[in-house]
């Protein structure tokens, strides 16, 4: 991976063709980049208008250019798991958490972002999915993942810049974390508090397939990217597996006459959009 063109520092930059800038910048270094909404987390191209979220990604200047040039202030998103994974620290909590689980050992090095609370580290690719909740406010984004990247704008105002840039050698994530990210199988039985969540998190689930059962043709896809941002939100909050909600998003949006290609593509964008928001188990 080529990371030279990257340090261009594109988060001085504050007019609308900053971002198209970065985003051929980030191309041009072989990251693959999509559009975000201005301000905002989720993909431009919503799936009734032909969006594939993180799978639009691209390093096309053709196609980069057609979309900044439409939406000048979109913001960027970079998809992980092919050049980089990124470690998400969201606020100050986060970093306290961090430090205590490192308890002195190995520390992150290489590129890092201030995102609007907190910071986005990037490390060599680990092969491994996302997953939300490893600790407090700790999140990592990997196959099927994608985070917000320099001169976006967060929701709240603030600009995503970088503290040590991406032309920095990206190193593997210490692997004490890795031990975090993929914990031995557990044999004890779930506490009652997750009994309970993941009891909501099913039902809500089984709500889900009954909408697109009843869903009318026509509105099928967007029906489908609707639940799958609703459960994207339940796995974020570590009530019910990714891939299972995945799984079962996908069977029912061929049984009902769409695509696997679009079935895929589409639960993808939701439920990582989903995750993305993190919601409370109602019960």
């Amino acid at each position: 991976m080529r990371h030279s063109s990257t340090g261009r520092s594109p988060q001085k930059q504050t007019e609308p063709a900053a971002h198209l800038a970065a985003a051929l910048a980030y191309a041009s270094a072989g990251i693959h980049v999509f559009p975000l909404a201005p301000r905002s987390k989720v993909p431009l191209i919503s799936a009734p208008n032909g969006g594939h979220g993180l799978h639009d990604a691209t390093t096309n200047d053709l196609i980069i250019r057609s979309w900044w040039t439409t939406t000048p202030t979109a913001n960027i998103g970079l998809r992980t798991g092919i050049s980089f994974d990124v470690i998400d620290l969201d606020g100050e909590s986060a970093v306290v958490a961090f430090e205590e689980a490192r308890d002195g050992r190995e520390q992150l090095h290489g590129p890092v972002v201030q995102t609007g609370h907190g910071f986005h580290w990037y490390v060599t690719s680990t092969g491994l999915e996302n997953r939300a909740g490893i600790l407090s406010g700790v999140d990592f984004r990997g196959q099927r993942g994608y985070v917000v990247a320099p001169p976006s704008v967060h929701p709240d105002g603030h600009r995503y810049r970088w503290i040590n840039a991406l032309h920095e050698e990206l190193t593997p994530a210490p692997p004490w974390f890795i031990q975090l990210l993929v914990p031995e199988r557990r044999l004890a039985v779930p506490n009652a508090e997750l009994q309970r969540s993941r009891a909501y998190a099913v039902g809500a689930l089984r709500r889900e397939l009954q909408r697109l059962a009843l869903t009318k043709e026509g509105t099928r896809n967007y029906q489908l990217n609707v639940s799958s941002f609703n459960m994207g939100r339940l796995v974020a909050a570590g009530a019910i597996d990714e891939q299972e909600v995945a799984a079962a998003l996908i069977e029912e949006g061929k049984r009902i006459g769409l695509g696997t290609t679009e079935c895929e593509r589409t639960v993808t964008s939701g439920m990582t959009a989903g995750m993305e928001c993190s919601r409370s188990v109602s019960r």
